[in-house]
């Protein structure tokens, strides 16, 4: 399966294949142009149940924000994920969410918020069916419901002032 992925800066290719246990997993090696914000969808994802999707990248800068969407396409979202590092609110903070039929529903803030400007992370996010489990890069957890009732994740987005150095999912 071959899909792209687009910057702002140009198009380059997405390989997705099987190997060992992921079903999809990518190396990427941005143009210094595409690394403070970035934007990649991918469709016909099929995470089940159980599967893990793993994200390794590195925040840029003067980062805002970047979000992690899963769900079964744009405007039904079952996990938003957003780290705001200057929100008006709440200052840095992780807001997770979940978009129905185009509709934002109830926000969930957390305020554990391990990442910082110019920094790597890892972090990891299960499907458990009632809840996704979000793993942070200093290993706390977060859990959100799958308030639409998602059987299977079929459309995953990344977005915002980070570079993506790589992902993959089992």
């Amino acid at each position: 399966m071959i899909n792209s992925w687009g910057t702002g800066s140009g198009i380059y290719p997405l390989l997705a294949w099987e190997e060992e246990d992921f079903r999809y997993i990518a190396t990427f090696n941005a143009t210094a142009a595409a690394q403070r914000t970035m934007a990649l969808e991918i469709h016909n994802v099929e995470m089940k149940v159980g599967d893990t999707l793993k994200i390794k990248g590195k925040v840029s800068d003067e980062a805002d924000r970047f979000a992690v969407n899963l769900g079964s396409g744009p405007d039904h979202i079952g996990l938003h994920f957003q780290p705001r590092f200057h929100d008006g609110e709440d200052g840095a903070v992780i807001v997770c969410n979940s978009k129905c039929a185009g509709g934002w529903e109830s926000e969930q803030r957390e305020h554990d918020f391990p990442f910082s400007k110019g920094e790597k992370f890892k972090m990891s996010i299960t499907f458990k069916g009632d809840i996704f489990e979000i793993k942070l890069p200093n290993d706390s957890v977060i859990e959100f419901p799958n308030r639409l009732s998602l059987e299977m994740v079929n459309f995953v987005s990344v977005a915002g002032d980070f570079k993506l150095v790589s992902f993959g999912c089992r």
